[in-house]
Order: C-alpha cells, then structure tokens, then sequence
C-alpha cells in the first residue's frame, strides 16, 4: 500500500520554489456569456484559488484504506487531488466509453504522478485511482474508489462539529512535519471524513489519509469512529468544545505520546494547498 512521504533533504531543496510557487485553488464556473478573453482570465484567477462548496463539485474519494478529495469543474476544466498535505493539480484528459472523466496529475518534482479515471452520477463518482512512482521504475498501486458529493454551507458547519480542525506544523530545523488533520463533513446521513497523522500518536501509517468508518454521532459536538490500521480496527472519539477538538483513541491504554491530541479548527473546511513547502513522494 502507498503512503506519502516528505524527505528532510528535498524540502529544504524545495523550499524557494514552493515559498514562491505554493497555492491554494479553486474551481469558478465559466458562464456561457463571456468572451474568450474573459473566460481565459477567469480560469487563470481561478488556477491561483482553491477548492470550495460554492463553485465547481468536490467529492469524497475512499478506497478500502485510503481517502482523498477530488475538485473539478468541466466548464473551466480545472480540477485538483488532495493528496494530504498538498492539492496536485490534474489535467483534463480525454473521456471514453467506460470513464467520462479522465484526470491526471501534472509534474510533480520527484516525477511521480496520479491518474483517475472514472464515471460520475449527480452525487457519486466510481472509478480508480492509479498512483505512479517516479520513473524509471514501473511500480503502481491502483486504488478502487467511490465519491460521494460534499455540499456544505457556513451555517451547517457552525452548528456540527463539522470542519477542519489541525494542529499541523513543519519543524525547519528537522524538515519534518508533525500533528495530525482531522476533516469532517456533514452528510445527508450524518458525518464523514479524513484524518491524516503526520507523527504517529498510536501506532497510526504517516502520510496516509484514512477515512473515517462506522461514524456514530453523539449530539451536535461529539463523533465516535472507526479507523482500518494494518494490525485491525482502531476506535476512536472527537470532541469539540469551542474551537478546539480533542482527538482520543479508546480502544487501547494511553499513549506514551498523548492522552489526547488537542486540534484547532480551521478558517476554512476545505485544505487551501500546501500546509509548508514540500514535495510529494510515493512509498511503498
């Protein structure tokens, strides 16, 4: 199975390029009035934003393990992967009989690439998501995934514990990043999600969003859920009180590390793009 890694050394190589270059992006729907120039202008201001419930569609990837979001909009033919920490943007490639959307991700610095194809229905989206290592090896590790469509409002995501709530911070020194990203949306049948863990709290894959699985919401402000780790079934609880979530594991004794993992919401429900300069790189 791969995960995501962020090698200290390519960071620091990194660094002027993605300091100047880092953005966050979101999908405007092109109206049919404009003129070329207008349209043209729109969908570079739009290359420069990012991902948002108001314009465009997101979806809610999930495999068995793992989990993404995925934003497009066939007007401006825009589209990006939230590959935690970063959003890859993806081209537009032709569709065929048996994938009407066909996306595949654009240079990467190690050279490494995603590409999905799939067939989407108003709310769902099926498909596969391929991830390819960097030349000149062949390796791949393809992905069965299922979407659902996100359609959030500021008013829903006030009143749940719906949000984004993060600790996540990038230690210079080390070239490392630390903490843990909790995403969850509300859905017509209650809440979904992603948590990332960028250091492991419990034994937790690194770099790997997992969905979250068999959500039971208690109140307005609590959630219970289940994770799928390598050695089974991980359970776990968030509670929101004000800004803050407590993020606790119950089904094994403390941690060394933490009790409790304490994470902010976040301004905004959907990642905005890089949370530190770094390059994406597949491991298995």
């Amino acid at each position: 199975m791969s995960s995501l890694t962020h090698p200290a050394s390519q960071i620091k190589f990194l660094l002027p390029i993605f300091l100047a270059g880092t953005f966050s992006c979101s999908l405007i729907f092109m109206g049919s009035g404009q003129n070329p120039p207008t349209r043209k202008k729109n969908a570079e201001d739009a290359s420069a934003l990012g991902c948002n419930f108001e314009h465009g569609q997101v979806f809610l990837l999930t495999s068995n393990e793992r989990g993404w979001l995925l934003c497009f909009d066939s007007e401006s033919r825009l589209a990006w992967l939230y590959v935690a920490p970063s959003l890859v943007k993806l081209q537009w490639g032709e569709s065929t009989p048996s994938a009407s959307l066909h996306l595949r991700s654009q240079g990467l610095p190690d050279r490494s690439y995603y590409d999905f194809q799939g067939v989407a229905r108003e709310a769902e989206l099926d498909g596969n998501l391929v991830a390819h290592v960097a030349p000149p090896s062949t390796e791949v590790t393809e992905y069965a995934v299922r979407g659902r469509k996100l359609d959030q409002t500021p008013v829903a995501i006030d009143r749940t514990i719906a949000g984004r709530y993060s600790n996540v911070r990038y230690v210079e020194e080390s070239g490392d990043l630390v903490g843990a990203e909790l995403l969850l949306f509300r859905m017509d049948r209650g809440i979904s999600g992603l948590v990332t863990f960028y250091e492991s709290y419990w034994g937790e894959p690194v770099f790997a969003s997992l969905p979250l699985r068999s959500v039971r919401v208690n109140g307005s402000q609590t959630v219970e859920f289940e994770l799928k780790l390598e050695e089974g079934i991980g359970k776990y609880i968030a509670t929101r009180k004000k800004a803050i979530v407590t993020l606790r594991r119950t089904d094994m004794p403390s941690a060394p590390n933490a009790e409790v993992v304490e994470l902010l919401k976040q301004p905004h429900l959907l990642p905005e793009g890089s949370h530190h300069p770094v390059s994406t790189t597949l491991r298995e």
